[in-house]
């Protein structure tokens, strides 16, 4: 198609020289300088490509955590590029945020480098209109990566802006995202990958947490009324002889709430703050139990499958949606702070051989689902049939 893109480079010289395929060039674009799940992924993409062989750029808001990250897990293997990203509400957006998108399209810049480019992979929806201006004219292979829920009118809008794009694959991070943006606008189909254990935390053995003692637990993500950190809390006012540790930085937009979280929170509540690596963490204070608390359905929870694969017994809030997952790894999911009181109790008092098995049952089945490599080998697809 006229998508393709072919690179080839001659070695030796005169008539009989060979020729060989170059190293194929691809280029991340972002739309956070921060790290949050989106952002783990991509680390996993990048890994991925370099491993190819290829040669990786990266676009993003430099100056925050992600470029930092980037620098320290690849070193200089990755070319960093400047981008200016639009601003818009964090989370389910307005009318007011489309308008805005829609206008930033028109006025985002990418690298000029992007051109040249075999493939390209956007992460994030606040760019979807912008590359997809571009790309009428580079006409690049892309993949438009969605990862989150969107409600409705912000589906409208990714479906409008990348529907027609003829070199574009979207992707989505689960069944419950996929089957979302199925059928709106007769756009192509869409390609379901599912998110995957970060390699880091697959490559941990298990470890027997369940020895008495404290009940110690955990709440993963960044601070906000979406995460539900303020349900954890009030579970463990309830549990006053179990210690909750609270795991995550804030943003901006909700300081104050975090703020007055702190300020209210009971003594058997730790906060850790923003960490590089959750797993480790999870292991040092020797955590038992994560809690996955959020108040709207998550896409796809990666603190949920690394804290499987850590060594943790991993509880849902019914609002946290995540059914396939909780299926395949047969987590228990309960009702509000009450349920996640009962639940938590119930572990309290439990044999440490009967926690010690269901914790072990829940790492052996999140990494036959969720492991790396089913995603790498997954994605990997979808880049081949874009090459």
């Amino acid at each position: 198609g006229h998508c393709a893109c072919y690179a080839y480079v001659v070695v030796g010289d005169g008539p009989v020289g060979v020729t060989m395929p170059a190293a194929r060039r691809v280029l991340f674009v972002d739309q956070w300088e921060y790290v949050a799940g989106a952002q783990i992924v991509l680390l996993e993409l990048i890994a991925l490509s370099l491993n190819r062989g290829w040669d990786v750029h990266l676009a993003i808001p430099l100056g925050g955590a992600l470029e930092a990250r980037v620098h320290e897990r690849f070193g200089l293997r990755v070319t960093m590029h400047a981008l200016d990203a639009p601003r818009a509400t964090v989370g389910r957006k307005t009318l007011l945020d489309i308008w805005r998108l829609a206008r930033a399209s028109r006025t985002i810049r990418f690298p000029s480098i992007a051109a040249e480019m075999d493939l390209v992979h956007v992460n994030g929806p606040r760019l979807y209109g912008a590359w997809r201006r571009a790309n009428r004219a580079w006409k690049r292979p892309t993949v438009y990566h969605v990862h989150l829920h969107h409600s409705a009118i912000e589906r409208a809008y990714i479906r409008s802006v990348i529907a027609r794009d003829p070199c574009g694959v979207v992707v989505a991070s689960s069944a419950e995202v996929a089957r979302a943006l199925e059928g709106w606008g007769g756009a192509r189909p869409i390609a379901l990958v599912r998110n995957g254990v970060p390699t880091t935390a697959a490559r941990r053995v298990f470890e027997d947490r369940w020895t008495g003692g404290t009940l110690r637990w955990a709440v993963i993500g960044t601070l906000s009324p979406l995460k539900g950190q303020d349900l954890a809390i009030a579970a463990a006012r309830a549990l006053p002889n179990t210690t909750l540790y609270v795991i995550g930085g804030v943003q901006p937009t909700h300081a104050a709430w975090a703020e007055t979280l702190r300020g209210t929170a009971p003594a058997n509540v730790r906060f850790v703050g923003g960490v590089d690596d959750v797993p480790t963490v999870l292991a040092r204070e020797g955590v038992q139990v994560v809690a996955i608390t959020s108040t709207r359905a998550e896409s796809f929870s990666l603190a949920a499958v690394e804290a499987m694969a850590t060594s943790c017994i991993t509880l849902f809030l019914r609002s946290a949606g995540m059914e396939e997952v909780c299926a395949n790894t047969e987590s228990e999911r309960v009702e509000g702070v009450s349920g996640l009181v009962s639940a938590l109790a119930v572990l309290r008092d439990a044999q440490p051989a009967d926690s010690r098995r269901r914790a072990e049952l829940q790492h052996q089945r999140v990494l036959a689902h969720y492991g790396p490599e089913r995603f790498q080998r997954e994605i990997s697809a979808v880049y081949d049939s874009l090459l």
